[in-house]
């Protein structure tokens, strides 16, 4: 890879290595995010039943 200009075959890796690292950042933001709606699921589920009572 040359410092004065980004090559067609750099760009291209380039390019790939952002796509797969923000695909992984992405699936990880998103199953935290399952991980914290389960959660708010069961709590709005405890508040239903407590308030039923």
């Amino acid at each position: 890879m040359k410092c004065g200009g980004i090559q067609r075959g750099d760009e291209n890796e380039i390019l790939l290595c952002v796509g797969l690292s923000s695909f992984f950042l992405l699936s990880f933001a998103f199953a935290s995010f399952l991980d914290n709606f389960s959660s708010v699921c069961v709590l709005v589920q405890l508040t239903k039943d407590y308030t039923k009572s």
